[in-house]
């Protein structure tokens, strides 16, 4: 059986950098854009400059919540990581 092996401090250290990342994300859109214009295509390009600004919200926001959850998961994989080889270790030692 292969071993795997998590470089914690790596993945950690990615997800900060995504995080950071995440956060510059601009989602504004430029309001006054089409000022004043009266047209029907005008207005359906607003309503679809708000639809994509609302798209990029809840993709900046699943984003930020997928690292929250692979920071999680690795934490959980470091501290069962940590269980095993204590038990290996002391099952060693008669």
């Amino acid at each position: 059986m292969k071993e795997i092996k998590v470089d914690y401090n790596q993945v950690k250290s990615s997800v900060d950098k995504m995080n950071s990342t995440i956060q510059s994300f601009d989602t504004q859109m430029p309001k006054d854009l089409l000022y004043e214009n009266k047209l029907d295509l005008a207005d359906a390009i607003e309503r679809a400059n708000q639809l994509f600004s609302m798209i990029q919200v809840n993709y900046k926001n699943l984003l930020l919540k997928n690292g929250v959850t692979t920071i999680e998961s690795i934490e959980a994989m470091k501290e069962t990581d940590q269980l095993l080889g204590k038990e290996f270790t002391s099952a060693k030692t008669p």
